[in-house]
């Protein structure tokens, strides 16, 4: 069974093919399901409350600052050489 939440976010994701690899990743690199620490202060700092589920509009936009923060850091490692 998938953690509550995660069909919006496979949903939301489904319209953006050229995020897939990258929330690939992330799901790989974070678990299904980030450690619950974790995830209540995320809540808290995002919501202001700790018990607040995430919206699959911001996980998405989540994924995509990922993947622009990924680039930015291969090209400064491109300009540096």
């Amino acid at each position: 069974m998938l953690p509550k939440g995660t069909k919006g976010v496979i949903v939301a994701l489904f319209g953006h093919p050229g995020l897939w690899y990258t929330a690939v990743r992330l799901a790989i690199r974070l678990g299904v399901r980030p450690d619950n620490r974790y995830m209540r202060f995320r809540m808290l700092t995002m919501y202001g409350d700790t018990t607040t589920e995430p919206r699959p509009s911001d996980l998405v936009a989540y994924v995509r600052w990922c993947k622009q923060y990924q680039q930015y850091l291969r090209q400064l490692d491109r300009s540096s050489r």
